[in-house]
């Protein structure tokens, strides 16, 4: 997903000369698009007479939230039909002129505040202090998204609230259609060198900031990986030499069994069966170990899966079926072999 994800700052673009010259699903103006690099203050919100809460602030545009398709609980979200949402410059001949604008939280900001519901925050006054010298801003609360992350998943998502105050946008978030991203880098480059022909783009896609937030977690996983296929490995060339050593030291007695009426099927499930009992044992000693490690990893995370029973079935059916292919294969030669010449192995 995040593979179509590109970030771009500016500070001089024109945000109407971007939708003219680049086709896209998407796209979004604001602090906040740099999801995972961390551009973010946190600000004090005054509410219920005279209560103070310090919450992420972001700062984004109308079409941020349509653009990472953050669902929306309650309300609405920014929309460019009402102008009253955006906070309005300082007027320099009276900073503390009374302002207004339109917020929205974030589901952790809500249950923070105290309401009840999402529904319960929608139309609720807030206050955003302001700078050195101006007078704050009075917010009402528009709408009230889900919780989504804007960083690793080893850090809980915070409780925040996001305005637009177009003076602080300085990043652009583009989701570009699928398998159209060479053209729409081809489109940014010529806006950006018809704008700045004197600076490079400086774009990220946010595919390349994962990789990069998850580095360890990737390398992890690759030592992983390779010690576990080593571990296989070994392990298959074990069983492979045990099943042709016991094959051939029990040549006589299956050449017996043959005399006796039994079949190569019944051969081979006899010895199959032999080795998938000490593969079964193992399984069961090292489900609590895999159980207790994968839980102490999984801590790490803010937001973590719940272990699945079945991924341990899996595991378990895997090593059985490498131990049964191991094995049958020599039982097959074994149990082929005609009852003479077995009962005449030395």
């Amino acid at each position: 997903m995040f593979a179509n994800y590109l970030t771009v700052a500016l500070r001089t673009l024109v945000k109407h000369k971007l939708y003219s010259a680049i086709t896209v699903v998407g796209l979004a103006l604001g602090l906040a698009a740099a999801i995972l690099i961390g551009l973010f203050v946190r600000n004090e919100l005054t509410y219920d007479r005279g209560f103070t809460a310090v919450l992420r602030r972001d700062v984004v545009d109308d079409d941020y939230f349509t653009t990472l398709d953050v669902p929306v609980l309650a309300g609405r979200v920014f929309d460019r039909r009402f102008a009253g949402d955006a906070i309005p410059a300082v007027d320099k001949a009276d900073p503390m002129r009374s302002r207004r604008a339109g917020v929205v939280l974030n589901r952790s900001a809500a249950r923070r505040l105290g309401y009840a519901s999402p529904e319960a925050a929608v139309g609720q006054p807030l206050v955003l202090p302001g700078n050195v010298g101006a007078a704050p801003v009075d917010l009402t609360v528009v709408g009230v998204v889900e919780d989504f992350h804007q960083g690793s998943l080893h850090i809980a998502v915070e409780a925040g609230f996001f305005v637009q105050n177009p003076s602080d946008f300085s990043q652009v978030l583009i989701r570009v259609k699928p398998g159209q991203m060479p053209d729409a880098l081809r489109l940014i480059d010529d806006a950006w060198r018809k704008l700045v022909p004197d600076q490079p783009v400086p774009r990220l896609l946010l595919g390349d900031q994962l990789r990069t937030v998850y580095r360890s977690e990737t390398k992890t996983g690759q030592m992983f990986a390779a010690f576990s296929g080593l571990a296989v490995v070994i392990a298959a060339l074990g069983l492979f030499g045990l099943a042709a050593f016991t094959a051939e030291r029990r040549t006589k007695e299956i050449g017996i069994r043959k005399v006796l009426g039994a079949g190569v099927m019944d051969i081979v499930r006899l010895l199959v069966w032999q080795f998938s009992k000490p593969v079964l044992v193992a399984n069961l000693i090292a489900w609590p170990v895999a159980w207790y490690a994968m839980r102490h990893w999984l801590d790490g995370f803010a937001d973590r899966i719940a272990l699945n029973p079945l991924l341990f079935m899996a595991a378990s059916l895997s090593a059985l079926l490498v131990a049964w292919a191991t094995v049958g294969v020599h039982a097959a030669r074994v149990a082929a072999t005609k009852p003479v010449a077995a009962l005449r192995y030395e």
